[in-house]
């Protein structure tokens, strides 16, 4: 039996008389304490049903588990996958900042030596300014 919050409903090791809840997290806490007073114990036993049905607090912990390394394969995955387009854009903007800036230095050799007719830049902006 599944719980909105995730827990399952299960019988406690060694106690076949008690019906516990396992969270995520491992925690049990016991079934009919979490029912209105009014409610008795029979009643929560009777509309669970048969305890012998309901799997060990051992057996739901390592299935719990499973799913937690699950998840977690899951997370890396996604995380490795983020990783990898966010380091082919650097790797393009890092390129391209590279060949942008081996441009402008060519230009600037040119200029200095006289083969090139462009004025460097920072003649360019004195002139612009007027």
């Amino acid at each position: 039996m599944r719980w909105s919050n995730g827990a399952t409903c299960l019988r406690r090791e060694g106690d076949r008389s008690a019906i516990v809840a396992v969270d995520t997290h491992g925690e049990s806490y016991s079934v009919p304490r979490m029912f209105p007073k009014e409610i008795e114990v029979r009643q929560v036993r009777t509309r669970i049903g048969d305890d012998n049905d309901l799997p060990s607090v051992a057996k739901v912990k390592k299935q719990i588990a499973q799913g937690m390394v699950q998840a977690l394969d899951r997370f890396n995955a996604e995380a490795d996958e983020t990783l990898n387009a966010q380091t082919h854009a650097f790797e393009y903007r890092c390129n391209t900042l590279v060949q942008r800036q081996r441009t402008e230095r060519q230009t600037l050799v040119q200029v200095k030596s006289g083969t090139s007719k462009r004025k460097p830049i920072r003649d360019r902006r004195r002139s612009e300014l007027g």
